[in-house]
């Protein structure tokens, strides 16, 4: 078993902090009126991408500084600005005094995230006759690889019409890359990568 240490746990949030900052950048590209936009305070990402979506918090906290009760009410200043809850991503290594002041700022635990990772050293790709292609899509299928993701969750309509809006959002994503994988040339999968400081997010599988 892999003990994740606090250097593991800066660049895993780091990565997926950096990359939610590329799609905050994207959508005020795309789509303006939302508003979306994004602060640092302490070394963290708060990112703002319209109230509701799951990207509207804050990642990295007390990873690499320890904030102080300043930072916490810039952080807290900034999504009341936008009229949306303050929500951390707080990973369990971050600065002991969070333990502390988070509850007594009235914040409470509301779900356990866990993120798996594997070093490639020992990566075997167990290729079979009958394993799909790979492939990057093209610019031009943005489109359609963003279809093809929501497809993965047709069983909620609403959750799959959110999915292909952040899709949309991230094929469109700074350091992103879009993948499909087919069988005789039909899309049966699709997923995402973004790499940061040597550490590879996986994400967007459908």
């Amino acid at each position: 078993m892999t003990v994740t240490d606090i250097l593991l746990a800066q660049q895993l949030e780091q990565t997926e902090a950096l990359s939610n900052k590329a799609f905050v950048i994207a959508r005020a590209h795309l789509d303006p009126t939302i508003g979306a936009t994004w602060m640092t305070a302490a070394d963290a990402h708060a990112l703002y991408d319209g109230v509701g979506s799951p990207l509207t918090q804050v990642f990295g906290l007390g990873l690499r500084d320890v904030p102080t009760e300043a930072d916490l009410t810039r952080i807290e200043s900034f999504f009341d600005t936008h009229g949306a809850d303050t929500t951390i991503e707080l990973c369990p290594l971050a600065a002991p005094a969070l333990m502390q002041w988070l509850p007594a700022r009235c914040y409470v635990p509301v779900e356990l995230t866990s993120v798996l990772h594997r070093s490639l050293d020992t990566f075997s790709d167990g290729v079979t006759e009958r394993a799909p292609q790979v492939r990057q899509i093209t610019p031009d299928e943005r489109a359609e690889w963003a279809d093809r993701s929501a497809e993965g969750w047709a069983t909620d309509p609403e959750f799959a019409a959110m999915i292909r809006q952040l899709a949309w959002v991230n094929a469109h994503s700074a350091g992103m890359y879009c993948f499909v994988a087919e069988i005789d040339g039909r899309i049966i999968a699709t997923g995402g990568l973004a790499i940061h400081d040597h550490v590879a997010l996986l994400a967007g599988a459908s």
